[in-house]
């Protein structure tokens, strides 16, 4: 080998390729930049031999890697890996870390051959860019016992190593020279200070990969074993060679686990994030909501006495924003006043049920006490005593919410072939008899959801679901679609102090989350495809959390209606609710008025200045038919469900965003916590991904 090799690849890596271990190609990966791959190289055992093996995009294809930009970084990187294993000497040579200077951090391999260094770049291997360093400044031979010496070539400058006579290159030289570099009178720290990584072998790599042994570093032993189930039996350093085993019902799961960049191994009931397979109860109207309906059963009143609330965007209180509880509080109070004017000019005016289209807890999440803060203390008796049905938005995945994503990890309740006899899988009519796991806080609390009897008409089955009631020929479809706002999790992400990064260490990563996000999404796509098929209501509901500008363009009651049978698509009357935008509009009509309703204005989130706020109320009409009773700029009476007026709530003092959020009234904590403000300088755009 007539140059050196420069083995550009982690510390820890320096060895040859082939003694790489399934743990070694995921640090391989992540510092390549392509580490959301490691999962499935894992999965396939991809060690060290294997990925010497691998070239084509086919291959790499195979392994789950398709974009062909990281194809080629994974062509680019495997070649100097193939060269290092030819190389003649490879497995005996020496390498060289620079820990300080212009090339800190990079590894240089030195082999049969040696290597020259010097300022300049053609003709030296180790290129050092200062002035005061001579065109070629010293070299490194290695001599026929395989010791590798250190010299000095003549430079002009005056050699900061002063080594005049061949050295023999060793730990102590390597200390000696920084010594002497720094005593000639050059910038200290010196130029090329380097370290011998042979002084230890690091955890999970083979103490005999370069062909004499390198003692295991301190805290680590040397432990035999047939790592690949191959019949090849070799050494790694760990920090015990007494291997505890998975518990049973567990596996070995590879991920980021404390979202620091490292990569490990951790026992979790499912390394995967598989297909979303929902259970709830399919029985037409299980809690009995028809029996307290006016003009149906026998009750007395007429159709037109049945009326239902939309909210959204609405849990500020006790986790949001500074001034966002006493906007809230403003238009539940609004809410309580439309239920008692309705009943005292009709006395069996009945409210039904409510719908939230989700960020029902902000800033991140529900945790234990949230019910009962941002709940039932704040839409109080009147409101929390009929059921609500909600889903869940970007803000409810977040922190305090942390397994919600990953249930497979550490599940808090599963539903299997042993349980689908309970209610909490749906019984006695379940949609889904496939294995599921659950750890969410909102979910219903005998699905291991939080507060108990106090959240008890807070209903949330599963993610996605449906619930008839035939009597008033109505049906709501509640759908998760926060694969679409996937990169908001939390309000701002995954990143370090961001509101999702629990979910991300929970997970092992931020792939696994939004896979997650991906299988729900499938899963309610699923449902309201069966929906419209079916056909069986002229009455639909259709809850979500986004406008149809966050969804790529797409528009789910649209969607429905396209679904039905040709014949059943003139006769239903669909409405579909959203929120995420955080005010009262009707965003889309056909010939019976408003059908698409943005009614993300109900006071959780964020500015003073979102306007009009409020809530949707839909009444039945004498014919059956769902019809709008009050909706923001809508109507005979939009002043009934609708807050125009925050100011009296406005944040004092200046925002944390500067002029353009206090202009809004947006208090000064909400941009740190969100990127749903359009005021703030994170805001994310309809559309906007990493």
């Amino acid at each position: 080998m007539s140059q050196s090799l420069l083995l550009d690849v982690p510390v820890d890596l320096i060895k040859d390729p082939r003694a790489w271990t399934v743990e070694d190609i995921g640090v391989w990966l992540l510092w390549l930049g392509i580490g959301e791959h490691a999962e499935a190289f894992a999965a396939r055992g991809v060690d060290g031999r294997i990925l010497l093996q691998l070239s084509a995009e086919s291959a790499w294809a195979d392994l789950g890697v398709t974009d062909s930009a990281q194809q080629r970084v994974l062509d680019s990187a495997v070649e100097p890996l193939r060269c290092f294993q030819d190389a003649e000497g490879a497995e005996s040579g020496l390498a060289l870390h620079a820990i300080e200077g212009p090339v800190a951090g990079e590894v240089f391999f030195v082999g049969a051959g040696g290597v020259t260094g010097g300022r300049h770049c053609a003709s030296n291997g180790i290129v050092l860019s200062e002035n005061y360093v001579s065109r070629r400044h010293f070299q490194i031979t290695r001599d026929r016992a395989g010791h590798h010496l250190l010299q000095d070539v003549g430079s002009t400058t005056g050699t900061f190593l002063m080594v005049r006579e061949e050295l023999p290159l060793d730990h102590q030289t390597v200390r000696e020279v920084a010594i002497l570099a720094q005593a000639w009178g050059f910038p200290s720290p010196a130029t090329l200070r380097v370290e011998l990584s042979d002084e230890c072998t690091s955890l999970n790599a083979n103490p005999f990969a370069r062909g004499a042994e390198v003692p295991c570093c301190a805290g680590s032993e040397k432990c035999l074993k047939d790592w690949h189930a191959d019949d090849n039996f070799y050494y790694k350093c760990l920090t015990s060679c007494t291997e505890i085993p998975c518990c049973a019902g567990s596996e070995k799961c590879f991920g980021e686990w404390n979202a620091d960049n490292n990569f490990y191994y951790k026992c979790a009931v499912k390394c995967t994030v598989d297909a979303y397979h929902p259970h709830f109860n399919t029985e037409p109207d299980y809690l009995d909501i028809a029996s307290r309906a006016r003009g149906v059963k026998g009750n007395v009143g007429q159709l037109a006495d049945n009326y239902y609330l939309v909210v959204g965007d609405q849990g500020g209180c006790s986790g949001g924003c500074d001034k966002c509880c006493l906007m809230q509080q403003k238009v539940a109070a609004k809410m309580k006043k439309y239920v008692l004017n309705r009943r005292r000019k009709n006395p069996s005016s009945t409210l039904l049920f409510v719908l939230a289209v989700g960020d029902n807890f902000y800033w991140m999440g529900a945790k234990a006490g949230r019910f009962k803060a941002t709940w039932a203390d704040v839409y109080g008796e009147e409101l929390t005593s009929v059921p609500w049905f909600a889903v869940m938005g970007n803000h409810d995945y977040g922190n305090d919410d942390p397994e919600v994503a990953c249930p497979n990890v550490v599940p808090r309740f599963t539903c299997d072939k042993t349980n689908l006899d309970s209610p909490a899988c749906g019984a006695p009519k379940p949609y889904s008899t496939e294995s599921q796991h659950y750890a969410g806080n909102q979910l219903n609390a005998d699905k291991g959801g939080v507060d108990g009897e106090l959240r008890r008409n807070f209903h949330m089955p599963d993610f996605t679901f449906y619930y008839r009631i035939p009597e008033l020929d109505f049906e709501l479809i509640a759908m998760d679609t926060n694969w679409y706002d996937r990169d908001n999790a939390g309000g701002n992400g995954y990143g370090n102090n961001a509101g999702a990064l629990e979910l991300r260490k929970v997970c092992g990563s931020t792939d696994k989350v939004i896979s997650y996000f991906r299988h729900v999404l499938d899963a309610s796509d699923t449902i309201l495809r069966e929906r419209a098929s079916a056909a069986e209501s002229r009455n639909v509901a259709i809850i979500s959390h986004y406008p149809d500008e966050f969804m790529q363009g797409r528009n789910l009651r649209k969607d429905f209606v396209k679904a039905m049978p040709a014949d059943k698509q003139g006769g239903v009357r669909a409405y579909n609710f959203f929120g995420h935008t955080h005010v009262q509009k009707c965003s889309g009509y056909d010939g019976s008025g408003c059908v698409d309703f943005l009614t993300g204005g109900s006071g959780g989130c964020c500015s003073t200045k979102d306007v009009p706020a409020g809530f949707v109320a839909i009444a039945w009409n004498n014919l059956g038919l769902q019809e709008v009773e009050c909706m923001a700029n809508y109507g005979k009476n939009p002043a009934a469900c609708s807050v125009w007026n925050f100011y009296n709530l406005a944040q004092t003092g200046a925002s944390s965003n500067g002029t353009l959020a206090s202009e809004r009234g947006v208090p000064a904590d909400v941009c740190e916590h969100t990127s749903d403000e359009p005021s703030c300088p994170n805001y994310w755009a309809p559309g906007h991904h990493k």
